[in-house]
């Protein structure tokens, strides 16, 4: 007897495995923006050297310490004021066009309030604040009122301003001035009333051409 032929099972080739996907580009660097036309490139600035009386700190008339090296590389007036000095009005109306004429230049007035002569600056340092403020509009920097500028309890800034070269005689009144050059050191003292030489200093200290390592000397 003839068997039945047996059919052969089909042969099933199993799928061929989806290719991996390629990897994705990496996205091209975002160009530079074109500077707009005629601007010129801003270098880096270094930083400037905190000598002279930019070493110091001083407490503000808000009652934050500030360093004075934020100062550092300007030419800044120090003076110490009062609020009810017969030298007020024409010192204060002074300063401020003073400030406001130079500040873009690197010029600032660092105001130091003291009580030490005649006890002319008897308030607290938030009425001197808006007495500074609201009548003759005062923007410049004010710190906390020292307990003296001579003697033994001269503030710091203070007692390192006299002893300085040629700048050792104690503070007359209220209103003693020192122009401070761009190294942190004193170039003039002027006294209580108000000395029209002063714009002048200002303007020839900020022309000066400023070299860093004078600071270091």
């Amino acid at each position: 007897m003839v068997g039945k032929a047996r059919h052969a099972k089909p042969v099933v080739e199993a799928p061929a495995p989806a290719p991996a996907p390629e990897p994705a580009a990496a996205p091209a660097p975002t160009p530079a923006p074109e500077p707009a036309p005629g601007a010129a490139a801003l270098a880096p600035v270094p930083p400037v050297p905190a000598r002279g009386l930019y070493r110091f700190s001083a407490v503000d008339i808000e009652g934050e310490t500030r360093p004075l090296k934020e100062w550092a590389g300007q030419v800044t007036l120090v003076v110490n004021v009062a609020s009810a000095c017969g030298y007020t009005k024409s010192n204060y109306e002074a300063l401020q066009p003073l400030y406001d004429k130079y500040k873009g230049q690197g010029f600032a007035v660092l105001a130091f309030p003291c009580s030490c002569f005649g006890n002319q600056e008897p308030g607290s340092d938030a009425e001197i604040r808006d007495f500074a403020q609201n009548t003759y509009g005062v923007t410049f920097p004010l710190f906390s009122k020292v307990a003296a500028v001579n003697g033994p309890d001269a503030a710091p800034v203070f007692d390192w301003l006299k002893l300085q070269k040629g700048f050792e005689a104690d503070i007359g009144w209220n209103f003693g001035k020192y122009l401070i050059g761009r190294n942190g050191k004193p170039r003039k003292y002027y006294g209580a009333a108000w000395d029209a030489a002063i714009d002048g200093d200002v303007a020839a200290a900020l022309a000066e051409p400023f070299d860093e390592l004078d600071a270091l000397r």
